[in-house]
């Protein structure tokens, strides 16, 4: 304690002989100013300049900025909009996120500093049950605090990190004491986010240490090691550096007991296959490998009429050139969803290739759905860029002369129906539309799963428009 009232006191001389109140504060560190030499060994792309590759840093920046970021819930507050679920408006990690790249924009975005002090603003707008500087993790869209009242470990190590990176960036002279606002998030991530003895992160504030279940449990996500070296410079607590070397001892456990061969962490020590519906009781199967066996399975069973008879079947085919080729010479003729993919370079791989007892071929790409919201399938249940590619090149097949299709497996029994998602994906939805317009098939089957098997059980129908809420829906 004797050394952070001494730290407080040297920021206020400093803050007393440095700027006036109303002078405004400019950046430390400009992005592009590159005030470090990369470590020896660093593996960079090296066809290209130093500055080329700032730029497409500048263009992605700008490009997430004005996808996300936005201003509400409060004047000047802002807030990373990750609509991760229908009524959600934030989480947590996303905000914390968002405030690290704040930061280190300044310098190429003028207003940095009044959106990282209004993604501040917010955050402490919306503190847990049990902590005044921990974030609640989530907030749905009327900008409440929603799904439990308690926090995120990942989303608060980013936001105290970010503080002492404006503290760094624009001192802590101005409206905020970023130093002074950052060493509180510190003291209550040690008290509610580590365990007793400081030898590991907790999920979140919310794990006690009479929780069996989860006090003895961390994940490789929060394994942030460079921030709790800058929370021990910060705040001269030696815990930090203990939690250091023990999150280095458990990450060469899980290396040299997981993954010896690559070195990769899991994020937990199991894998988790299936989910019990909390109200049915439905098994809901996450295996997303699972789909392309049911596909063999109910291909052998007779399941899919639509690919009935097939004598042949060769999986995970690439996409001839000759096919991306006659997307290319069709291109002047050809509407604009298709005339956007000419990327000659591409040549992606679908899940099979079904020769038919006609002689004919069919491409398939089979794809996973698990979310069912009032008996309607959603896919995707997060943005896919693959997914759009291999719609591109199902299209360029079809142009081609030959049949192609998506066939969606719902790993779970209670869908009517299936939508592409929208809200959640508008990019992937238009292009499943183009793909569907363009000759494109595509089905949809519902699968019944127990501990014992998985099986086919229905066609549904797939249903592309965008569905337009009627005015008396609210």
């Amino acid at each position: 304690m004797r050394f952070l009232h001494a730290l407080a006191i040297i920021a206020l001389a400093v803050c007393v002989v440095a700027l006036p109140p109303s002078a405004a504060a400019a950046p430390g560190y400009p992005f592009g100013s590159h005030p470090l030499a990369y470590a020896a060994g660093s593996i960079m792309p090296n066809h290209v300049s130093q500055a080329t590759r700032d730029q497409a840093v500048r263009d992605f920046y700008d490009a997430w900025k004005a996808r996300f970021l936005k201003q509400g819930c409060g004047a000047g507050r802002y807030y990373v909009a990750t609509a991760t679920q229908a009524g959600n408006l934030t989480v947590s990690e996303g905000h914390g996120y968002g405030m690290i790249l704040t930061v280190l924009m300044a310098g190429h975005d003028p207003n940095t500093q009044i959106e990282l002090d209004g993604l501040f603003q917010y955050f402490r707008d919306h503190p847990t049950a049990t902590h005044d500087h921990l974030m609640s993790w989530y907030q749905n869209s009327s900008c409440a605090n929603a799904k439990g009242n308690d926090s995120a470990t990942d989303g608060d190590l980013d936001i105290a990190f970010a503080l002492l990176l404006a503290d760094k960036q624009w001192g802590s002279c101005g409206a905020i004491n970023y130093l002074a606002e950052a060493q509180h998030v510190i003291a209550d991530i040690k008290d509610g986010e580590a365990d007793t003895s400081t030898r590991y992160v907790l999920l979140g504030d919310w794990v006690s240490p009479g929780d069996v279940q989860y006090y003895p449990s961390t994940r490789s996500s929060d394994f942030m090691v460079d921030h709790y070296r800058s929370y021990a410079a910060a705040t001269g607590d030696g815990a930090w550096f203990a939690l250091l070397d023990r999150t280095y001892t458990i990450v060469d456990a899980m290396q040299s007991g997981s993954s010896p061969a690559t070195g990769l962490l899991r994020c937990t020590s199991h894998t988790l296959r299936f989910v019990e519906h909390p109200e049915s009781g439905i098994l809901i199967s996450l295996d997303t490998r699972l789909t392309n066996s049911l596909f063999l399975e109910g291909l052998a069973s007779g399941d899919f009429a639509p690919f009935a008879g097939a004598r042949r079947i060769e999986r995970e085919v690439p996409v001839p050139d000759p096919c991306l080729a006659a997307l290319i010479r069709r291109d002047r003729t050809t509407p604009r969803p298709i005339r956007q993919h000419t990327h000659t370079h591409i040549r992606s791989r679908i899940d099979f290739r079904l020769t038919l007892a006609d002689g004919g071929i069919c491409w398939v790409e089979v794809k996973s759905a698990t979310l069912v919201e009032v008996g309607t399938a959603y896919f995707p249940d997060a943005v896919t860029a693959r997914g759009r590619r291999h719609l591109r090149d199902l299209q360029s097949l079809v142009l081609s002369g030959h049949r192609a299709a998506v066939c969606f497996i719902v790993q779970r029994p209670d869908a009517a129906c299936l939508r592409p998602q929208w809200d959640r994906d508008p990019i992937f939805s238009q292009a499943l539309l183009d793909a569907s317009l363009a000759g494109v098939e595509l089905y949809a089957y519902t699968a019944t799963i127990t501990l014992e098997e998985a099986r086919i059980d229905r066609s549904i129908p797939v249903i592309v428009e965008r569905q337009i809420p009627r005015e008396d829906d609210g």
